[in-house]
């Protein structure tokens, strides 16, 4: 046989093989591509919240008024000082006075300070718009020094302060020089009776 037909088979051959492979890649490739599912994670449940309402309370404002006139006096007449005292000497009562304005409904207090140390608080309700109150302290022999009263109004506002300069008693100054005793004359004697009983004398105090 000759060269050629060698050739010519052989290429008959190859040539349906080739077709054929061409025709199944074409209909691998037409096939519709599986559809991958991907899982999806589980939705989470819905926690419902409940609001809650909270309350909240305003502080309760007070009102507070004024001191029309404070002082400090050794007495207190018709509802009015008899005087007014800067300083005094201690080992007697001293008065306090004020005159409230504007405290309708309210307590305010007397607040006897000394030394930094509350020795008395007096408190009064206040009955009017216009309202006049005294306070009054003994003052110790030994209390000496600066004495201070606050006067205290609604949520423990201080709406006052005064103060009065508390002396130590004078006492009095002894004689210089010494008095020459002088002799007493002699002098008849004279019968005198005395009484049963000696009478006593009371002093009386707060």
């Amino acid at each position: 046989m000759s060269r050629t037909i060698k050739l010519f088979l052989l290429f008959s051959l190859v040539l349906p093989l080739s077709v054929l492979a061409e025709e199944a890649q074409t209909t691998t490739s037409d096939e519709p591509e599986a559809a991958i599912e991907t899982a999806k994670p589980a939705a989470e449940p819905e926690t419902a919240v409940e609001e809650t309402a909270v309350e909240t309370t305003e502080p309760k404002i007070v009102q507070t008024g004024t001191v029309g006139r404070g002082q400090f006096t050794s007495g207190i007449e018709n509802r009015e000082p008899k005087d007014r005292l800067e300083s005094v000497a201690s080992g007697g009562t001293v008065f306090f006075f004020s005159e409230l304005r504007d405290f309708a409904g309210q307590t305010v207090t007397h607040r006897w300070v000394y030394k930094g140390e509350s020795k008395a608080e007096v408190s009064f309700n206040v009955g009017g718009n216009r309202w006049r109150v005294n306070s009054s302290k003994n003052i110790r022999s030994d209390w000496h020094g600066t004495w201070e009263v606050q006067v205290i109004g609604g949520n423990e506002t201080q709406v006052g302060s005064y103060t009065l300069e508390v002396e130590m008693p004078v006492e009095p100054e002894a004689n210089a020089e010494a008095e020459t005793p002088v002799e007493p004359k002699a002098e008849p004697e004279i019968e005198t009776t005395e009484p049963d009983a000696e009478t006593e004398t009371t002093t009386e105090s707060e």
